[in-house]
């Protein structure tokens, strides 16, 4: 039957009956192909986890949007692998009401409106705030995220974002 959540439980079953398991949670298809069955229009996998709900939404082609305020942090996204980064960014779900504005990225660092970040020294920094904090966010994982596909760089991306 159903039962979300309960993957030790499930590993115990499985070890017991030496059957296996279809598993139906977030990230796997299953979950996704029954709420495509019942959702019409354009869809939204909103979630705090990157290893659940938005690499689910990725292998399933979904937009996905990631949530500030849960599991992984910022620098989790900037280190996340392609499969878990998220389409969007939001610190809260007022966030889902705000404009995601373009990012910028260029020798000099990044830009998102007001929002400008730098990477010095191993370090991510956000020099100048936006007018919102989807703007500091997308600011510097963009630049994260480049540092990370194009200029190479192998270790842990770490972001400041105080200013």
């Amino acid at each position: 039957g159903l039962a979300p959540g309960n993957g030790a439980f499930v590993r115990l079953l499985q070890e017991l009956t030496g059957l296996t398991p279809t598993v139906a949670g977030k990230p796997h298809i299953p979950l996704f192909d029954l709420a495509a069955t019942t959702i019409e229009g354009r869809v939204l996998m909103l979630g705090d986890r990157l290893d659940t709900d938005i690499e689910g939404a990725n292998s399933y082609g979904l937009e996905s949007g990631w949530v500030e305020t849960g599991v992984h942090t910022i620098n989790d996204v900037i280190n996340a692998p392609v499969s878990q980064r998220p389409t969007f960014l939001v610190s809260d779900l007022s966030g889902l009401f705000r404009n995601q504005r373009q990012v910028v990225v260029d020798l000099d660092g990044s830009r998102c409106g007001e929002a400008q970040a730098k990477f010095v020294n191993g370090q991510l920094t956000l020099l100048k705030r936006g007018a919102t904090r989807e703007d500091d966010l997308r600011a510097v994982t963009a630049l994260g995220w480049h540092i990370r596909d194009v200029g190479g760089f192998e270790g842990e991306v770490n972001a400041t974002l105080d200013v």
